[in-house]
């Protein structure tokens, strides 16, 4: 058998080959001693990581007197923002009462021929009845929280003893009589600031109540 003429290379480094596999890595060395430190310090390294992580990742916070209470964005959710305004309603601290709300906010009722816009709006509108009614107040008795969108049920309730001063200014003498009413409102936030409120009760039962109706039977 003949051989080819570039055997002798072969064999040349295939022994160089394994001499280096045998031999012990120089403790000098700058690669070496770079891998050696590397995974020396791997702790370090991952909470470093780690760290850099959770900062970039971190969400806003909206905080208040009674808490954090927001989404994954930063906005107040819509259990926050209801019983924020079912609380500023009863402590008459009308200043958080308006704010709770978008400035171009729309608000219905059965009692409105047509809807009413604006914050500064509803805040007249509430400030109004509230006067005609000093007792006047409310409690939650049930949410629904369905992001942007909610439903609630409101307990209301008041003594009408001074009249009531309508947005034209007419004035509808107060009655003395005392009303207990479920309502119920739906809703919708945009990013913590109520947008729309719609409320839905029996306006017929609340007249009835309130002495400006005679029951039917």
């Amino acid at each position: 058998m003949t051989l080819p003429r570039t055997f002798p290379l072969v064999l040349l480094l295939a022994g160089n080959l394994l001499a280096s596999c045998g031999s012990t890595p120089s403790q000098s060395s700058p690669v070496v001693g770079s891998e050696q430190e590397t995974v020396a310090n791997p702790p370090a390294t991952a909470a470093a990581a780690t760290a850099v992580t959770t900062e970039a990742l971190a969400l806003p916070k909206v905080e208040s007197s009674t808490g954090p209470s927001t989404t994954e964005v930063g906005c107040a959710t819509a259990e926050f923002v209801v019983e924020a305004k079912v609380a500023a309603a009863n402590q008459r601290d009308w200043d958080r009462w308006e704010a709770l709300h978008a400035a171009d906010v729309e608000r219905s009722a059965p009692d409105l021929d047509e809807p009413l816009h604006g914050a500064a709006a509803l805040r007249g509108a509430i400030e109004r009845l509230v006067a005609s009614m000093p007792d006047y107040r409310l409690s939650l008795v049930d949410l629904v929280d369905g992001g942007d969108t909610f439903a609630v049920t409101v307990h209301a309730s008041g003594t009408m003893t001074e009249p009531f001063v309508t947005s034209d200014g007419a004035e509808i003498p107060g009655t003395g009589a005392h009303f207990e009413q479920d309502w119920v409102a739906v809703g919708r936030l945009e990013c913590g600031l109520i947008a729309e409120w719609h409320e839905f009760y029996d306006q017929y039962d609340l007249f009835v109540q309130l002495g400006f109706l005679q029951p039917l039977f």
